[in-house]
């Protein structure tokens, strides 16, 4: 198998469990905050989470998968707006399964998120469009629970 051309693209990227979460979205969209959101969300009820990368995202396709991985020259760094780039921990790459699309609002009044497959570098993935404010959404889309089960 070879690794088609590399490219990058302005994007966030985290894995949440197993799963690959690919954020897009215009400069000023949210795409920072709604990353570390879902990163303090996952955690805090148990689940894996870590960040891949912030604002500049390589993606490639190899087997028919997505592979997203860290841009070197800002690994391990994520912007907090208002604050400056802070450390944090993260992983090299992941399979991207997800592809959310950050908007400053939704035009939909009913549902809180649309989600639906597109197709990216010839790759099909589910992808879903929210407002910074959609955390629980992609979490409940990807079947990992906000709520911290005792037991």
């Amino acid at each position: 198998m070879n690794i088609q051309r590399i490219n990058t693209i302005h994007a966030n990227c985290l894995i949440i469990g197993d799963v690959g979460v690919l954020i897009c979205g215009n400069s000023g969209s949210g795409k920072s905050t709604l990353t570390r959101r879902l990163i303090d969300i996952a955690q805090n009820n148990g689940h894996f989470c870590r960040l891949v990368g912030d604002d500049r995202i390589c993606v490639a396709t190899l087997g028919g998968r997505l592979i997203a991985s860290f841009h070197p020259r800002i690994s391990g760094k994520i912007e907090i707006r208002g604050v400056g780039i802070a450390n944090t921990k993260f992983e090299e790459k992941t399979v991207v399964r997800m592809i959310v699309h950050c908007r400053p609002e939704l035009n939909c009044r009913i549902q809180a998120y649309s989600e639906s497959f597109a197709e990216f570098l010839g790759v099909l993935c589910r992808q879903i469009e929210v407002t910074v404010h959609g955390a629980e959404d992609i979490l409940a889309v990807i079947g990992v629970s906000s709520i911290r089960f005792q037991g």
